[in-house]
């Protein structure tokens, strides 16, 4: 890069650019910009002058003059008189820069190719058992989808209305019925329309209220479902998608309670998970018997007697429902029995007398679920006699 400097006169221009006292307007760069070089008419670089066209006119021109009065010559400045008035000059020397032709560079030899890797986390095919867990998963929706059909077809905007509700509340729980919709529709592409079709349910509930005060147990019993599978699928990209409609069934719970029923939106800090076999001792009575579709696949469950928990509130005293078994022996008939009470990811256990009854532990808040077990430090699939049943301790603000 080569410099070279040019004497040129500046006709009165501040240093900190052209005053409009002194020129109200600037044809090259506005008031207070740089002026703008002619281009080539390309939209290429500037062209700059040439020795004759500066020995012509200067390199910068202002606006047609104005009526200025005439400036007295300062000391060390020379004047130039132009049609009536003199405006003193000085001179600057102007920089300007001359870049040297762009230079044609040889094309690089392309890069060896690169074998694209694969996404960790992917698999080629799904796996037996996210096969299986998605295809629980379709039933459980099936069993949803079918409570909000039947319900909203039952109540309408009067019955709404008469129970004390705003027309807007039956349609939020519109919403919710199309979320479970979607949930199906995800759950039959996944499966790759070879899941679980519906099958008829059994659906019964006394009045609008209970049918709110069964949509919250149900929305709760989704929760448990989906949190329970987030830690068994194997695919990550499932494990995803299973935290994520889990969050949605808990935003539908907290709504149910918090803004319909008036009362707490959540349970404790955490929520509960359930594995399939507890969620299907919870869902299967409401499925009539034989009434699902031969093609269906058999579900990898199995359900452990049901368990009835009367309403209480925690320090009282109940007595457990539950069907006995008649082929145990005197042994196991004789055996100690404990309740557990799962709340979060927490378990009390308090030890079953008589006629299954038993102190509910205090301090219990939310929706709990109750076993019946023979080990009284840990609820697992072997110990469980029966149960879960669902009860719920209602809190205030």
């Amino acid at each position: 890069t080569k410099e070279i400097q040019l004497e040129t006169p500046l006709r009165g221009i501040p240093a900190n650019g052209i005053s409009p006292a002194d020129a109200p307007t600037n044809k090259l760069g506005g008031l207070g910009g740089a002026p703008r070089l002619p281009t080539d008419g390309l939209g290429g670089a500037p062209r700059l002058p040439t020795d004759a066209s500066l020995a012509k006119k200067p390199a910068i021109e202002l606006g047609a003059p104005q009526n200025f009065k005439a400036l007295p010559a300062s000391a060390g400045a020379s004047t130039r008189k132009t049609k009536g008035f003199a405006r003193p000059c000085r001179r600057a020397p102007l920089l300007i820069y001359f870049f040297p032709a762009p230079q044609k560079m040889k094309s690089l030899p392309a890069p060896p190719a690169v074998p694209a890797a694969k996404p960790k986390g992917v698999r080629k095919r799904r796996s037996r058992r996210d096969t299986e867990i998605l295809n629980f998963a379709l039933a459980l929706e099936h069993l949803v989808v079918a409570f909000y059909t039947s319900g909203l077809e039952r109540y309408g905007v009067r019955a709404f209305r008469g129970a004390g509700h705003e027309v807007w509340t039956r349609r939020r729980f519109e919403q919710i019925a199309r979320n479970a919709r979607t949930h199906v529709q995800f759950l039959e592409s996944a499966l790759g329309g070879g899941g679980a079709r519906a099958c008829r349910y059994e659906l019964k509930d006394k009045s609008l209220g209970d049918w709110v005060a069964k949509a919250f147990v149900l929305e709760n019993i989704a929760v448990a479902a989906w949190n329970g599978f987030v830690g068994i699928l194997q695919d990550r990209s499932y494990q995803t998608v299973a935290a994520s409609i889990m969050g949605v069934k808990a935003r539908h719970a907290a709504w149910i309670n918090s803004v319909v029923r008036n009362s707490n939106a959540w349970n404790t800090a955490f929520e509960t998970p359930l594995d399939m076999n507890q969620i299907y001792t919870l869902i299967a009575p409401h499925i009539v018997p034989g009434s699902c579709p031969s093609s269906n696949a058999p579900l990898r469950a199995s359900a452990f007697p049901t368990l009835h928990v009367p309403p209480c509130r925690p320090g009282s005293t109940i007595a457990l429902e539950y069907a006995r078994d008649a082929n145990a022996n005197t042994n196991t008939k004789n055996a100690q029995l404990f309740a557990a009470f799962v709340s979060g990811t927490g378990t009390v256990f308090a030890a079953m007398r008589e006629e299954g009854k038993v102190d509910v532990p205090p301090g219990l808040v939310g929706v709990v679920y109750v076993f019946v077990t023979r080990d009284g430090g840990k609820v697992g699939t072997e110990g469980i006699v029966a149960g879960p049943g669902v009860v719920w301790f209602g809190f205030r603000a």
